[in-house]
Formats: C-alpha cells, sequence, structure tokens
C-alpha cells in the first residue's frame, strides 16, 4: 500500500524585538530589528543546560585587513580605577568614516603610544590620525610611529577640543555606557569593561547615518551578532570550571558577563567577572543563572554578596604640591641649618642623594638630586638657602621637590655606614590573596632593607630568585619552613654545614657589589664606575679627581718608564703587581681618588713594617696642653704622604686604562706608593727623621706625639699618618720650613675645626 506523505512545511516567525533589546543595551526595537535585518546570526542556540568541554568548533560559519579612513582619538579619564586592571585612564580610537570605535586602558599617559600600536596591530594603518593639541598626543615617540608607518596628523585648535571627531563619537558612547551601568546596577569600578562593552556593541549594530554597521563598513563582510545574542552585560551567568574536587565542589561558579572576547577562545566566547575572585577570566561554556535550573553549590550562601568590594587605591609615592607664589615663605636658613655646618654651593650639592623619611607603609626610599628647578636658578645669587631642587627618587619612576634647608637636613642625618646591598628581612606579609591592597603576584611579601638604607616591600618570588639564602636565615629564624610557601627553602636551611657556607658566600657576594655613600655622594667602586658616575651626575668631578692623582704621581716621580709591554721587559729580581684606584669624598665635598697598589701579591718582609698613629687618648691630652700654656692649635694635611719616601720592594705594573698616554707600559714603581706592604713605615721613618732635624723628640708614653722646648712651655706635633696637630707659638712658621725645606705640600692648614672626622669649636 501506498502511505500517505505529509509535506514538509516551514513556517517564518519573527522575533520579538522587544524582547531582545536587553542584549543589545537596551537601543530602540526598530534598531534591533534592522540590526538583523543586515547581520547574520549563524550559531545555534543550546538546547539543554548540561555545559560540556569542545574539542571542536560548534560554529566553524563563524571562524572564516591599508585602513582607508581617519582615525580620530582621546584620553578619556575616570574617578574610580577599572577592575581587575587598575586603569583611571583610556585612550578611545573612532574611524572618521566607518565610525568603528575601539577603546584601550592606561594607567598612564605615557602608555598612549602603546594604544596606538595596539590599534594599528588591530584594524591596520589609517590615512590620519587625528588628535587634540595634548602633549603625549603629540610626542617625539608619536610622531616617529607616524613617520614609520606614513600616517598623517591633524589637531584641533588650541582650547577647541570640539573639532575633535573623537570627542562627539565619545558623548555616543559614554551616553550608552550609563545608560547600561543603571539599567543592570553593575559597579563604577567596571566602567572600562562596560566602554569596551559599549564599543563592540556599536560596531556591530545598525548605523542610522552610515546606513549600515560600522564594522561591516570597514571590513566590507557582514557581521554576526550572535554572542551578542546569548547574554547582556552584567548578566549573572554559570560557567564551567577548569578544576574541581569531587563530590565536594561544583563544576559551576558563578559570574556575570563584562564584554566579548574578541582575541580568546572560539567565536561565541565572553569575559566573565568571577564572584569568588573579581578577576576577568575567559570562557565558552557559559549558561545564564535562572531560578528555573539554579545552581545552589555555586550560589553564594546566605549573608555573603557577589558585589565586587569597594576598591582602595592609595598613592605609595609622596605627593609634593608646590606654591609658586608661596617661595617667600621659606624659613630662613638659619631655622635648619646647625651653626657648625657651612653652607655649601648649591653647585655642588648636584649628584647627592640622601635618604628619605619613612613612609606610611614601612618602605624608605633614596633620591638623587638632578637639578634646580628653574623658577629659582635666580634667586641662586642673592640667598642660595632659597633655592630648591628637583630630586630623582630610585626606585620609583618620581620626582620631587625639596628646598635648600630641607636637602641639608637630610644630607646631616644620612647615614654614611657601607652596608650590603642586600643587607636583611625585616618582615614578612601574608598570606595575602588575589583581592588584597598588598598583594604584588605572590602569597607573601618581605619587607626589605637594603643596603642603602632603603626599605620596601617585595614579592617573596623575586627575593627568593635573587637571594634563597637570606630568605632561608629568616624563614629559620621564624619557625616558617613548614608553612605553604616558605617550605621551598627547608632543602637550603636543614644541611648545616652547607647552609653556613652559603650564608658566607652570599655575604661575601653582597659585600663586594655593594654601593657606598658618603656625605651624600655615590663612592665608585672602580675607575669603570666612576665614569659612569661622572656620566649620570653630567659632570667630571671623578674624572677630575683622578686627572689630579695621576699627575701627583707623575710629579713626585713615583715610577719609572720602561716602555711598552711589547718592546721591553721587566728587569730580572721585579715581581708585577697590580695597582687600583680607591675613590672617597671629604667632608667639604672635594672628590678624591687614590692610587693604591695591591700589595698583598708580594711577600711578607721578614723586617717588621710597624708604623704606630697617635691615640685618641694621646691626641686629647695635646688638646689640653694647647689651652693649659695658651698655645696656638693648628692642623694640616701632608699630600701624597707616602710618595715622599723611597720604597725598598722590587715590584713593577702594566699601566691601565686610566693611565692614558702610558697603557700597556712598564712602571717601575720607585716610591712608596699606598698599598705596599712596607710604605706606611718608609713614610714613618721620613717623617720621624725630619721631626728629629728639627729638634723635636718622640713621647715615651706616646711615640707619636713629638715634643720639642720652646722658651717657658713645649712645642707639640701628634702625628696620625699624614695628619698633624699642632700645638706652637708660631705654628706658621713651622708650616713655612716643612713646606719650604722639606718640600711638603701641605693641605688644610690652619687653626683646627675639623680633624680625623671631628669638628672643633669653641664654647661662647
Amino acid at each position: 500500500p501506498i502511505l500517505p506523505v505529509t509535506p514538509r512545511t516551514l513556517s517564518k516567525r519573527s522575533p520579538d524585538f522587544a524582547r531582545l533589546r536587553p542584549y543589545f543595551g537596551w537601543i530602540s526595537a526598530d534598531l534591533v530589528q534592522l540590526t538583523l535585518e543586515h547581520t547574520t546570526q549563524y550559531a545555534r542556540l543550546p538546547t539543554g543546560t548540561l555545559l560540556k568541554r569542545a574539542f571542536k568548533s560548534a560554529n566553524p560559519a563563524l571562524n572564516v585587513r591599508r585602513r582607508s579612513e581617519a582615525v580620530a582619538c582621546d584620553i578619556v579619564y575616570s574617578d574610580t580605577p577599572a577592575i581587575d586592571n587598575g586603569a583611571t585612564s583610556a585612550v578611545l580610537f573612532c574611524g572618521r568614516d566607518t565610525y568603528v570605535t575601539d577603546i584601550y586602558g592606561i594607567k598612564t599617559d605615557k602608555q598612549f603610544i602603546n594604544t596606538l600600536e595596539d590599534n594599528i596591530r588591530e584594524r591596520g594603518a589609517p590615512t590620519r590620525l587625528i588628535s587634540d593639541h595634548a602633549q603625549v598626543e603629540i610626542s617625539k615617540a608619536v610622531v616617529n610611529l607616524l613617520r614609520t608607518f606614513c600616517i598623517d596628523s591633524w589637531q584641533s585648535e588650541p582650547k577647541n577640543q570640539q573639532q575633535n571627531f573623537a570627542e562627539r563619537r565619545f558623548q555616543t558612547v559614554k551616553t550608552t555606557t550609563n545608560r547600561i551601568l543603571d539599567r543592570t546596577g553593575a559597579p563604577a569600578s567596571t566602567w572600562l569593561l562596560c566602554l569596551q562593552y559599549v564599543c563592540f556593541l556599536l560596531n556591530h549594530t545598525y548605523n542610522e547615518t552610515l546606513k549600515t554597521v560600522p564594522i561591516q563598513a570597514l571590513t566590507g563582510s557582514t557581521p554576526d551578532v550572535s554572542v551578542l545574542l546569548r547574554f547582556y552585560f552584567w548578566q549573572k551567568v554559570l560557567y564551567m570550571r577548569d578544576d574541581y574536587d569531587f563530590p565536594s565542589e561544583s563544576p559551576e561558579a558563578m559570574g556575570h558577563i563584562v564584554g566579548i572576547s574578541e582575541h580568546v577562545g572560539p567565536a561565541l566566547c565572553w569575559k566573565i567577572l568571577t564572584s569568588d575572585t573579581q578577576k576577568v577570566i575567559f570562557r565558552s561554556q557559559v549558561r545564564p543563572y535562572t531560578d528555573d535550573d539554579p545552581n545552589l553549590r555555586a550560589a553564594p550562601t546566605d549573608g555573603e554578596s557577589s558585589h565586587p568590594p569597594t576598591p582602595v587605591v592609595q598613592s605609595r609615592t609622596p605627593v609634593f604640591e608646590v606654591d609658586p607664589d608661596a617661595t617667600d615663605d621659606i624659613s630662613p636658613p638659619d631655622a635648619a641649618v646647625r651653626p657648625n655646618v657651612p653652607i655649601i654651593d648649591v653647585e655642588d650639592l648636584i649628584g647627592r642623594t640622601f635618604l628619605m623619611d619613612e613612609e606610611s607603609d614601612g618602605q624608605r626610599f633614596r633620591a638623587r638630586i638632578s637639578h634646580l628647578v628653574e623658577d629659582h636658578e635666580a634667586a641662586v645669587r642673592n640667598d642660595p638657602t632659597r633655592v630648591k631642587f628637583v630630586c630623582d627618587i630610585t626606585e620609583k619612576d618620581t620626582e620631587a621637590i625639596f628646598t635648600y634647608n630641607e636637602i641639608m637636613e637630610y644630607l646631616n642625618r644620612d647615614s654614611e655606614a657601607p652596608l650590603w646591598k642586600f643587607k636583611r628581612i625585616i618582615s614578612h606579609q601574608g598570606p595575602l590573596g588575589t583581592t588584597d591592597r598588598e598583594y604584588k603576584g605572590c602569597s607573601y611579601n618581605v619587607l626589605i632593607e637594603w643596603e642603602n638604607g632603603e626599605i620596601t616591600a617585595e614579592p617573596l618570588n623575586v627575593i627568593a630568585a635573587d637571594d634563597p639564602v637570606t630568605c632561608a636565615i629568616y624563614a629559620k629564624d621564624n619557625n616558617l619552613l613548614d608553612m605553604p610557601g616558605w617550605k621551598r627553602f627547608k632543602s637550603i636551611a636543614k644541611r648545616h654545614k652547607k647552609f653556613v657556607r652559603m650564608i658566607n658566600q652570599s655575604k661575601l657576594r653582597s659585600y663586594n657589589s655593594a654601593p657606598r655613600y658618603k656625605y651624600g655622594f655615590e663612592i665608585p667602586r672602580n675607575y669603570a664606575h666612576a665614569m659612569r658616575l661622572d656620566e649620570q651626575n653630567k659632570n667630571t668631578k671623578w674624572k677630575d679627581a683622578v686627572a689630579l692623582e695621576l699627575l701627583q704621581i707623575e710629579e713626585y716621580h713615583t715610577f719609572k718608564d720602561l716602555g711598552h709591554k711589547s718592546t721591553v721587559k721587566p728587569p730580572p729580581g721585579y715581581k708585577r703587581i697590580r695597582v687600583h684606584l680607591v675613590f672617597d669624598v671629604k667632608h667639604d665635598g672635594r672628590h678624591k681618588a687614590r692610587l693604591v697598589a695591591d700589595g698583598h701579591l708580594t711577600e711578607v718582609p721578614t723586617e717588621s713594617v710597624y708604623s704606630g698613629v697617635v691615640s685618641l687618648r694621646g691626641f686629647r691630652l695635646v688638646t689640653f696642653l694647647a689651652e693649659l700654656n695658651d698655645l696656638k692649635f693648628w692642623a694640616t694635611d701632608i699630600g701624597n704622604a707616602y710618595l715622599e719616601a723611597y720604597t725598598s720592594e722590587r715590584v713593577y705594573i702594566e699601566a691601565g686604562p686610566e693611565f692614558g698616554k702610558l697603557e700597556g707600559h712598564i712602571l717601575l714603581i720607585s716610591k712608596a706608593l699606598y698599598g705596599l706592604r712596607t710604605s706606611s713605615c718608609r713614610w714613618h721613618d721620613r717623617l720621624s727623621d725630619v721631626l728629629r732635624e728639627l729638634g723635636f723628640q718622640s713621647c715615651k708614653a706616646e711615640p707619636d706625639i713629638w715634643l720639642r722646648p720652646s722658651g717657658d712651655v713645649y712645642e707639640y706635633v701628634a702625628v696620625y699618618v699624614d695628619d698633624l696637630a699642632l700645638a706652637m707659638k708660631d705654628p706658621d712658621a713651622f708650616v713655612k720650613i716643612l713646606t719650604d725645606k722639606y718640600n711638603f705640600k701641605l693641605k688644610g692648614t690652619g687653626p683646627i675645626t675639623f680633624h680625623l672626622g671631628m669638628d672643633f669649636s669653641r664654647d661662647p
């Protein structure tokens, strides 16, 4: 029998356009209808609620770029940091002909150049970049980029930002964003995510001005809006988790839709703000959260809130506000500068460093004086203490302004003790979660005290990678070796002998690389480091100090030049050693370089090389006797004292780059160069012979106090290597004999005010 066949019929049913308004940001139903008529919707809506991992594209039809228009740009600002990003501003790009709009979050205006590169990479190079007259948008870096891609530029007239097409386009974006935030109740911290969502929305919805969809006008292809038909902004959803424990945890977790994923995952992939961690993730396996088909294990329990906490952003950088009209209110110099400290030339302060006050979070930073404030340079001639300085704060890309008195206050109390680059761990924070304000990518932060006195909070992972031994010391001392995050140091700490050996190696490495500061100046470790500091400070103080030292070395005929090592050989019986430069800063800011021989490379001599110095007790006795007998108390310093004596050691060197044209020459050492084993003894013998010729005798109780009778009193000379303290009736005559007869080069000669690191002054 022939069975009757019922023909298959298809009936077209128009969708409820009003019901689809939430998926398109509550635009009118007419625009929704026009959008659907001018776009495709190839993706099929799922028929079930079971979420399964897909290993094959569910919508292959959706998986199938120079830009012929000008692009306008503008920077917009927010009073609320963006969640999961922290951005407080964004850059908007808009096509002048197609209206295609893109927006990128930034934390500083300097990142504008990066967003421009991203927009070119994603949309293509435009014919022209339209902007207002903001400096960051017409900077040298931006001009170079435009030149590279052959992109023209145009700026609006100053104070006429309305000429910038992006200004008008942003009003549309802003209005739509406010409407979505109002209708959904999304928190203000989602402003950047909502702006990006709105830009995607406007790019894929019908534009009445263009009479087409903007993205189609740009690409020429009909866009598909299936991804918009599934969810709307801030809709509560359940997404499939990657890892979960069965059966204690649900395979689904709760979140909110906060955008469309254009560059991650398949065509239908969304940005989801998780309810538990408040982080944005990308997921394609998502379903709406409804009361008809709920997941009670994924839903928040009573008393919990799915809304993100109010972000709290606190700047770690102190804000220094300078009133240009308040320069007359600066305290007079007497208010902050100690009367015993001489006023230092403001130009000599450039390049100095000092430790700033400790901040509220326990961190401490070192600042470097970079230059004078231009508005105050003219004031130097009238009153140097009224000058202001711009200081760069190291470890942070910031600047601060200080007055002269504030600078002197910091310099006076700055520590000069040589410390390690990495001194110790003071304390720790944690365990920390991703929502904690102090979180820096690790569950623990450690408060680090650096060699220069700075105290900063750093992630444990960063410090552990650089110096695990110090972390192990801290963990062992504070019983943290069994705590999560600290167990990695257990293998180091439990092997005692190896642990102690690693500690000593860590100390030695830190000591050798530790920067040192004295009187606010960083002291170079070697000649190359000194040249780098000169370049950094934009002066030649260390170079001049080296040149002066080598000039004096030449004047004293310290070396005998045999010629270049390629043409001559050292005489037999001479041992080759090395020399190096030692750098220092005097109390008055003078930079000093000293050429020192590596005397440890020679054999220990059989004769004694001991030479003493005056003790502190003996020096105080000389001071007392000078006051008691009404003697003049002077101080003087014999320059290059060791070079006044000859050495008996048979040694030579090969000149290095610091010797200039003598580099590579073989130089015999003839004078008692600093660093040789017998140099101090040779100088002591030389000075002792001079003092004996002048009628002095060594004190039996203090061998380095020399005395001679002068009428009814004795005159005294207290010797500390090359520093002499003179208690005499006429010290000027004695000094003249040393210079004229013995050709000693004296420095700092006069009534004693500073000697052996001590200040001298009389009580009023």
